[in-house]
């Protein structure tokens, strides 16, 4: 291999291991969340004779977690949930609002608006299916050959579980 060549693969590893590198960062640094960077409002002072609000938030990293093993039912052929439910957590990055307030009667600031969430913790679970076959176990009495059944079929609605809260004050 020419030096050339072991130069630009180097120069091409090294680009790659930065910029994987630069991509994991603010998770890892952040813990279940990343730091959301909102461009500042500077525009809005010109349109409306206000302060531009500060802002400060995040998205959270959702971790999927582990399926359920299958349940039987007696008399049913498939699993109680043909699709199952797949587990997801994360957290709810703390979020901080600020928005300073003009006095109606002066030019100088009533006080500033702000708006503050911890973080809290987000579990939720995706839709599932439930399936059952028009067939039931074999029987003995039919000679181990099943019997007919009514089909059924159902939706496994999502879950969302938090605790989200907020203050709001004026300072």
């Amino acid at each position: 291999m020419k030096m050339i060549a072991r130069g630009s693969l180097g120069v091409l590893m090294t680009c790659v291991a930065g910029a994987v590198g630069a991509v994991g960062a603010p998770a890892a640094a952040a813990g279940e969340h990343v730091p959301v960077a909102l461009p500042p409002l500077e525009g809005l002072e010109h349109a409306v004779p206000v302060d531009p609000p500060a802002l400060r938030a995040g998205a959270p990293v959702l971790v999927p977690g582990a399926l359920e093993a299958p349940r039987y039912k007696e008399g049913r052929l498939l699993p109680a949930e043909v699709l199952p439910r797949l587990p997801v957590s994360g957290e709810l990055a703390p979020t901080h609002a600020a928005l300073p307030l003009p006095h109606p009667l002066s030019d100088r600031e009533a006080g500033t608006a702000r708006v503050t969430a911890p973080v809290s913790e987000l579990v939720a679970a995706t839709p599932g299916a439930d399936l059952a076959l028009p067939l039931t176990a074999p029987r003995a009495d039919g000679f181990g050959l099943p019997g007919l059944a009514l089909p059924e079929a159902g939706l496994i609605s999502p879950e969302l579980r938090g605790t989200p809260g907020a203050a709001l004050g004026l300072h």
